[in-house]
């Protein structure tokens, strides 16, 4: 009869502590009729702390935080906002959650890649001694930049020539929309590349897909010859 009753007691009282399924890892009844339990301290007298304040942040110490869905690293930057907003949500449901505990389980819940990048993003710093707010700071920072470079590489990788533009206008628009690209040293292949696909001639079209100099600014003064020579 008192192990049911202290089972029953425990398992309540962990249900309206938690507002997610929860999962006893570490609790045991030794000697179930002086009701103690093991801690990492030693023995817990429950009768002693039944009608103390403390016995919700002594019971939560058995209790495993229910787990969040780890970290995509490839996410968009608004799937990262959501993942952040829910686990923000999430600590809100934890009693006793400290600055440090924040980044302990935003690091323990990420998995190992999202760790690894975010290793990355603070190095030389080790995450664990960074801030929540810190960590959450940077992340956001990585992925909007991220979708940000996409979304102006997509629009390089779309413009062409008007038949009205002249070649020394289309090249000034690839670079300056590659400016925006983050191609660093693959800058002069994708110029090249883009001057080919889009220039709109044809004929000169064909004459630069064959030539043995595939350098940028070969292909680039090749355009420009043949515009004087048509003008």
């Amino acid at each position: 009869m008192i192990d049911t009753l202290f089972i029953i007691l425990l398992f309540s009282y962990s249900v309206c502590c938690t507002y997610t399924p929860i999962r006893i890892h570490t609790c045991y009844l030794l000697r179930c009729t002086e009701f103690w339990i093991s801690s990492s301290s030693g023995y817990i007298d429950i009768r002693a702390e039944l009608n103390s304040h403390t016995l919700a942040s002594r019971l939560e110490q058995f209790i495993m935080p229910a787990e969040m869905d780890p970290f995509d690293v490839n996410s968009t930057a608004r799937d990262v906002e959501d993942y952040l907003e829910r686990f923000d949500i999430w600590c809100l449901t934890k009693s006793d959650m400290d600055d440090k505990k924040l980044t302990k389980y935003f690091l323990h819940f990420l998995g190992k890649e999202a760790y690894t990048l975010i290793k990355n993003l603070v190095y030389p710093e080790s995450p664990i001694d960074i801030s929540y707010n810190e960590l959450k700071k940077k992340v956001l920072q990585h992925f909007k930049l991220i979708n940000f470079v996409a979304a102006e590489r997509a629009r390089f990788n779309m413009l062409t020539r008007s038949h009205s533009q002249s070649v020394g206008d289309f090249v000034l628009q690839l670079q300056t929309q590659a400016a925006k690209c983050d191609y660093r040293a693959q800058l002069e292949d994708q110029l090249r590349d883009r001057l080919i696909a889009g220039i709109q001639l044809p004929d000169l079209q064909q004459k630069l897909l064959l030539c043995p100099d595939q350098k940028f600014q070969t292909i680039r003064k090749m355009c420009e010859q043949y515009e004087d020579v048509k003008h």
